[in-house]
């Protein structure tokens, strides 16, 4: 038997901000481990999470797929898309009397309002919040929560991360300079 709720479910049942930040941050773990396996979240929604109810750090997607063939920049968008949906998802759930059936919040919205809902969320998601929707970091909630704590393993795995993204970066930059020289060598 599946003790799980969706995460619609979990949070409408009045949970403190600690009890909300916590799931938030599992889900994030679980968003970021599919991220390292090859894959993407799809809908992502209340709904479509879920939450075991007697281990609220036991998390489940009910869409996802594997990334398949995209350049590097596909794929770091993708991941990007899936970090700043969670991070909307979690705004909307420290909103008093957020109906979480209704489609997630716009972000166009968030942008021009945030700085008014300041006083609903702990300061460190605050300033979390304005680095992915403003600054557009690919940064995951758990990562920042670990950075924040002085976890110095996850500091240095984020920072061996970003070498091995920007090291297949420029493979593949080189990959594609050898070919266009091989191509404009067989033209000549």
């Amino acid at each position: 038997m599946d003790n799980r709720i969706s995460l619609e479910e979990y949070l409408s049942s009045y949970r403190t901000m600690a009890e909300k930040r916590k799931v938030f941050l599992a889900i994030s773990k679980e968003m970021h481990r599919f991220h390292n396996d090859g894959k993407r979240i799809l809908r992502f929604h209340y709904r479509t999470i879920g939450v075991c109810f007697t281990n609220p750090t036991d998390i489940k997607f009910a869409s996802y797929e594997k990334i398949g063939k995209a350049t590097m920049e596909e794929i770091m968008q993708m991941k990007f898309d899936n970090i700043q949906t969670l991070a909307i998802m979690a705004i909307g759930s420290f909103l008093d009397s957020y109906d979480y059936r209704l489609p997630l919040l716009s972000l166009d919205v968030l942008k021009e309002n945030l700085d008014t809902l300041e006083h609903f969320f702990h300061p460190d998601d605050f300033i979390y919040f304005k680095r992915v929707l403003f600054l557009k970091e690919q940064l995951y909630y758990d990562d920042y929560i670990q950075q924040l704590e002085g976890d110095d393993v996850t500091v240095a795995s984020s920072g061996n991360q970003a070498f091995t993204n920007y090291f297949l970066l420029i493979i593949n930059l080189a990959v594609v300079l050898l070919l266009i020289g091989y191509i404009l060598l067989l033209l000549s």
